[in-house]
C-alpha cells in the first residue's frame, strides 16, 4: 500500500518509478493489481505496468501470474497491452521456464475476444507459449486470419492485422500464404508483412521460403529478406545454396554480409561460400577486354570527341552538364576514380549493379512487357523508368509477373561499341 500511495501522491517525480521497481520484487503482484484497479493513472505510472509484469513472471509463481491476468481482463486496452508485453518479455518460446504447466487459462480465451488488435495479437503470442492454454480459439482465429490476409477486397489494415496474428501460426500454415502474398499484385506493405510473418517462424525451412521468389523482390524486400535470413543461423544454408545455384548473386549481398558468410563457424559452409565468392565468371573475358583497351588509359583525351561518344552511347541513361537523361547512377561519382577502374566498369557493367538501379521486367495480363529501373512501388502500382526517361506505370491488378535482372541496363557489348579511338577521344 505504501508504494501505491507514493505513486498516487507523487506521479511526476522522475526518480520515483526507478525506486519503486527496485523495492517491489516481493510486492510486485499486489502493486500491479493495485495499479490496474486505479481509475486514473498518470502516464509515468502507466509505464511501470510492463516491468512489474515481467518481474512477476521472473519470480516463477504461476498462481500470481493467473491472479494478475484476471485483473488485466478488467482494465482498458492500453494497460492490457502493457501487461501482456511484460509477461511475454519473460515467457520464452515453448515455456522453457516451466510457466504454464498448471492447467488451462480461461482468462486468455476472454482476452482473445478483445476488439483491440494489439491485445488480440499479444494474447495469441502468449497462448502459443503456454502449454496448458487451450488452442481451440487460437486455431479458429488462425483460420479466419488466413482468409482475411488473402482477401484483396478487404482493407489493407485488416489484412496487415491478420498477418501479424499469423506470426504465431505454425510454419506449415504460413508458408503457402507467404508464397501467394509476396508478389507484384500485392502492395509493398502486404509483401513486407507476409515476409515478417515468415520471419517469426523458427523453422529452418523458412530460409528457403524467403528466397523462393527472390528474382521478383523489390530492393526493399530483398534487404528485408536478407536481414531476416541473417537473423537466424539455421537459415544460412538456404542462402548459401541459393548463391551456389545462381538464384541469388554475390552482389546482392553487402560486403559485411559476404564477410559473415565467409567466416561462418561451420567450416564446411565457409568453404562453400568462398568457392562461390571467388568464382568470378566474368574475370577471363574482362581481362581480355582490358588488354584490348589498356592503351586508352594513358592516351590523351579529346573532350569534343568524348562528348560525341557520350551523346551516342551514354546520354539515354546518364546526364552530364545538363546533357542526357537521369535514369542510371550519377556520373559525379566517377570523379577522381582511377582510369583502370573506370574502364573495367565500362567493359563489364553487370559486374556490380547498385540495387537502386537494378533492372526489372514486368509482364501484364494483356501480354505487354516493360523493362526498366523500379522507381516507385506503391500499394496499387509499380513504376519503371527506362532509357530517355520513358516511364511506365503498371497497375498491380494487371501484373502477371515481375522479375529482376542481374544485368545492367548498359549494353553488355559496350567494348565492341567503343573503339579504342572513340574511347581515347
Amino acid at each position: 500500500g505504501v508504494l501505491l500511495d507514493l505513486l498516487r501522491n507523487y506521479p511526476t517525480d522522475r526518480w520515483l518509478p526507478a525506486a519503486v521497481l527496485s523495492s517491489a520484487r516481493e510486492l510486485a503482484t499486489p502493486l500491479l493489481i493495485g495499479l490496474l484497479d486505479e481509475t486514473s493513472l498518470h502516464e509515468e505510472t502507466k509505464d511501470l505496468v510492463r516491468p512489474l509484469a515481467s518481474t512477476i513472471v521472473g519470480a516463477g509463481d504461476e498462481a500470481q501470474l493467473r491472479h494478475v491476468l484476471s485483473a488485466v481482463s478488467q482494465c482498458d486496452s492500453r494497460l492490457q497491452s502493457s501487461c501482456l508485453q511484460g509477461i511475454l518479455d519473460r515467457v520464452p518460446p515453448a515455456s522453457a521456464s516451466g510457466i504454464g504447466q498448471g492447467g488451462k487459462w480461461p482468462v486468455l480465451d476472454q482476452l482473445l475476444l478483445s476488439e483491440d488488435g494489439e491485445v488480440k495479437e499479444l494474447t495469441v503470442k502468449l497462448i502459443v507459449r503456454l502449454p496448458g492454454a487451450s488452442r481451440h480459439g487460437v486455431n479458429a482465429l488462425f483460420d479466419r486470419s488466413l482468409d482475411e490476409a488473402r482477401d484483396r477486397k478487404g482493407t489493407e489494415s485488416d489484412r496487415l492485422q491478420a498477418l501479424r496474428i499469423l506470426e504465431s501460426a505454425p510454419f506449415e500454415m504460413i508458408e503457402p500464404l507467404v508464397s501467394e502474398l509476396i508478389g507484384p499484385k500485392e502492395s509493398p506493405a502486404i509483401q513486407a508483412a507476409a515476409l515478417e510473418s515468415l520471419n517469426a517462424s523458427r523453422d529452418a525451412r523458412s530460409g528457403d521460403a524467403m528466397l523462393d521468389g527472390w528474382s521478383g523482390y523489390s530492393p526493399e524486400l530483398r534487404s528485408a529478406a536478407l536481414a531476416a535470413i541473417f537473423s537466424r543461423e539455421n537459415r544460412i544454408p538456404a542462402l548459401i545454396e541459393a548463391l551456389e545455384e545462381g538464384r541469388v548473386g554475390p552482389n546482392d549481398l553487402s560486403a559485411r554480409q559476404r564477410e559473415r558468410l565467409a567466416t561462418n563457424k561451420d567450416s564446411i559452409l565457409a568453404k562453400r561460400v568462398t568457392r562461390v565468392l571467388q568464382g568470378d565468371k566474368n574475370s577471363v573475358s574482362a581481362d581480355t577486354a582490358m588488354s584490348k583497351f589498356r592503351t586508352a588509359i594513358t592516351s590523351v583525351g579529346n573532350r569534343l570527341r568524348g562528348q560525341e561518344v557520350f551523346d551516342r552511347v551514354c546520354a539515354s541513361c546518364h546526364q552530364v552538364e545538363g546533357r542526357g537523361f537521369v535514369v542510371g547512377p550519377s556520373l559525379a561519382s566517377i570523379t577522381g576514380k582511377p582510369n583502370e577502374a573506370l574502364l573495367l566498369d565500362l567493359l563489364n557493367p553487370s559486374d556490380k549493379v547498385d540495387p537502386e538501379f537494378r533492372s526489372y521486367t514486368v509482364e501484364t495480363r494483356l501480354g505487354e512487357s516493360f523493362s526498366g529501373v523500379l522507381t516507385a512501388d506503391s500499394p496499387t502500382s509499380v513504376t519503371l523508368l527506362e532509357a530517355q526517361n520513358l516511364e511506365h506505370v503498371i497497375l498491380r491488378r494487371d501484373i502477371v509477373d515481375l522479375r529482376s535482372s542481374e544485368l545492367s541496363l548498359m549494353p553488355s557489348n559496350l567494348g565492341d561499341i567503343l573503339t579504342c579511338l572513340l574511347y581515347t577521344s
